[in-house]
């Protein structure tokens, strides 16, 4: 939960060991490289001759996938002329299709424009004197058939000023023409979509894709080198996972490393039971600083237990683990929902048993076991029973923002999150003894004034409506049972009834997944999340050669 350090490392080496000292970095993909403090006296080394050279070839490599072998810059150099002339070719076949694909475009046209001629006229039959012109417009002129809001029209001479003219054939040997061309076009397209098939897949291509992308990512790391006379200085970022790694693949070149502690808010991103809370996270609420407190696990944790009380239903629950399962999604985000999804319908089973909702059903009844809450009748206890879920959510974010504050010694906040959570406590305290309360009130008001000043006062009624929010879970919990109650009713209906019953379930559900995963993120975000977490930060780009494949 707590985001691993990430630390400076400034790498002091010789003129003569840039190359080495940049492959090995590329090789490691433990570093990004940061970007030079301005602070240094020194003048930035112009991009190389060679970055010129590759960056030409890497613009015509763009549709070639990249290979898996590293070519060497000799290898490059020796085979440039017949790389170049395999591009050329390429480039060439890529202007011949366009060439073709236009061609192809404007023969449709006319084809298309001379198919629906012939649907209404034989043209072989009519004068060869004159030239017949055909058009559609919404004026009728000359002999005109009607389309739908239009007509298609033919005269000699005359032609309204919103006629749209179409392609007539002399015969209609001309269209069979037309239709023998584009027939020809296309096997020619398919021929060069062969050939530049091959071009693509050709091996030694691929790997010199592969390749000039490693040199050119190297080149350009050459641009954030602090040069001096005999030595030069590169600063990096690295994780406290690669850290000691880092270290000793370095000093084995002989070069002299300084480590520090960073202080930019670079943020290392590791795989975990709970990516997909993180994922979820990151995308709605931001990426975590380096005093953040990681909120991926909360939201694994919270969100489907939330989801889960508010849809509260076995056969809804079973429904949505179902959906959560047979649909794919492209999307990471979506990919990651999904899987969240699944875990808040276990705990809509999980609800629902307790609540004996069985899609707006009661089986427990029939067995005289009963709801241990019955959302439709208890419904003062089932607004009571939000609001506690409220009041444990907030403490426990005042809780987490506390530990936080004392962990990264940050005590002006660390005295507003006392002082904010002796306020809330305070809340409860009232149904326990009064005294108490109006204690605990004051000492949290004085906390929250002495560290964020008299402004804090005007914060006060944001503890009674954060509290409030969560009286929407038992709002939608309830407007949920009586939807299914309602949508039970049309069982009773002839055979139609179980079709409308199967297809409003079924959009039922997906009411209350849209729903459920709206209210549940955001008291998720807004009311639990903002209370430790303020995010700002960046990911970590690793310096490596694994992103070029």
């Amino acid at each position: 939960m707590i985001p691993e350090k990430i630390y400076n490392l400034y790498i002091i080496f010789p003129n003569r060991k840039k190359d080495e000292l940049i492959a090995k970095l590329h090789e490691l993909g433990t570093t990004e490289i940061k970007a030079p403090n301005i602070n240094f006296e020194y003048s930035l080394e112009n991009l190389s001759e060679l970055h010129s050279t590759l960056s030409q070839i890497s613009y015509d490599l763009t549709p070639i996938k990249p290979g898996e072998k590293l070519l060497s810059l000799d290898e490059i150099t020796k085979n440039l002329r017949n790389y170049q002339e395999k591009l050329d070719k390429l480039k060439y076949l890529y202007k011949e299709k366009k060439d073709l694909i236009s061609k192809k475009k404007e023969l449709e046209d006319k084809i298309n424009d001379a198919k629906l001629i012939f649907n209404y006229i034989n043209y072989d039959k009519l004068p060869t004197l004159f030239k017949l012109k055909a058009f559609i417009t919404k004026s009728p002129t000359g002999e005109c058939f009607k389309l739908k809001d239009k007509y298609l029209c033919f005269s000699f001479d005359k032609h309204p000023e919103d006629a749209i003219f179409l392609t007539l054939p002399n015969s209609k040997k001309e269209l069979d023409d037309w239709l023998t061309q584009h027939s020809n076009i296309e096997n020619q397209i398919k021929i060069i979509d062969d050939e530049i098939q091959k071009i693509q897949e050709d091996e030694e291509l691929r790997n010199l894709r592969y390749s000039i992308d490693i040199y050119l990512d190297r080149e350009f790391v050459k641009s954030n080198i602090a040069n001096f006379k005999n030595f030069s200085i590169l600063e990096v970022y690295t994780p406290e996972s690669f850290l000691d790694k880092t270290i000793q693949e370095l000093k084995k070149m002989n070069v002299e490393v300084i480590v520090k502690e960073s202080k930019d808010n670079v943020f290392f991103y590791k795989d975990s039971i709970f990516k997909d809370g993180q994922i979820v996270s990151y995308n709605y609420m931001g990426i975590p600083s380096r005093k953040d407190i990681d909120p991926g696990f909360f939201n694994w944790l919270i969100f489907p237990i939330l989801f889960g009380f508010i849809v509260g239903d076995v056969g809804y629950g079973i429904l949505i683990m179902i959906l959560s399962k047979i649909i794919k999604f492209k999307d990471n985000i979506f990919q990651s929902m999904a899987k969240l999804w699944f875990i808040g319908g276990i705990w809509s089973v999980i609800f629902g048993a307790l609540y004996d909702e069985w899609m707006g059903f009661h089986i427990l009844k029939s067995y005289k076991l009963g709801p241990l809450i019955n959302r439709a009748h208890d419904v003062e206890f089932y607004i009571a029973l939000s609001l506690a879920i409220g009041f444990v959510m907030l403490t426990l974010g005042y809780l987490i923002a506390i530990a936080n504050y004392y962990r990264i010694k940050d005590f002006k906040h660390l005295k507003s999150s006392i002082g904010s959570i002796l306020i809330l406590l305070s809340i409860g305290a009232i149904f326990v003894n009064q005294q108490i309360a109006i204690i605990m009130f004051i000492l949290g008001l004085l906390l929250l004034i002495s560290s964020e000043g008299p402004i804090a006062i005007l914060e006060l009624t944001s503890f009674i409506s954060n509290l409030l929010s969560f009286l929407r879970l038992s709002i939608l919990g309830s407007v949920g049972v009586i939807l299914a109650s309602l949508i039970n009713s049309t069982i009773g209906l002839p055979v139609i009834g179980i079709i409308i019953f199967s297809i409003l379930h079924l959009l039922h559900t997906l009411l209350i997944i849209l729903e459920g995963s709206i209210q549940a993120g955001r008291l998720q975000i807004l009311e639990f999340g903002t209370k430790f977490f303020k995010g700002g930060g960046r990911f970590f780009k690793p310096f490596s050669i694994i992103k070029s494949r």
